[in-house]
């Protein structure tokens, strides 16, 4: 499985990186690349080490359905609270830091995309060894970003102008 998850992200970047950078141009792939690396520090503070301490404590109750019940629901609340206040940071960084408000469409983007980031929950399935549905759901949504990418990105401008155009 891990052969697997590790082949679909180097075949996902083969096809969509020079394709993107083609159409985007390498001024639009940088802009891309920018927000993608502020969203991603947004959401090592939103998940806050949960992943890492997530399946080791998940691991260690995994055959106790209750216990195991009990450490998710108090992991994800920690989850909600963490997510809850830097989603609200970074929403504030993009309406007063200049340069994200000068990409405003694309930092919104990304601020979803920390959301749902955050609630993958794939610490959960690592730690109960759900490795087959972890590489599943992972080459499934890279087949649907694949799709999305090339309808959707065709036209450098998009980002700019908002997604109306």
């Amino acid at each position: 499985m891990n052969t697997i998850l590790t082949a679909s992200n180097a075949v996902l970047s083969l096809i969509t990186v020079p394709y993107v950078t083609r159409v985007l141009s390498v001024e639009g792939f940088g802009a891309v690349g920018f927000a993608q690396n502020v969203a991603s520090w947004f959401s090592v503070f939103c998940l806050f080490g949960i992943p890492l301490y997530g399946v080791r404590e998940c691991a260690k109750v995994r055959d106790d359905k209750r216990a195991l019940a009990k450490v998710v629901k108090e992991l994800l609340t920690l989850l909600t609270i963490f997510t809850s206040i830097f989603l609200v940071v970074f929403a504030a960084c993009i309406v007063v830091v200049p340069q994200l408000r000068a990409q405003a469409p694309l930092m919104w983007i990304f601020l979803v995309n920390t959301l749902l980031t955050s609630y993958g929950a794939e610490w959960f399935f690592q730690a109960i060894e759900q490795y087959c549905y972890i590489t599943i759901r992972s080459v499934v949504f890279k087949t649907i970003t694949l799709i999305a990418i090339l309808l959707f990105v065709k036209n450098p401008n998009v980002m700019w102008t908002g997604f109306c155009s």
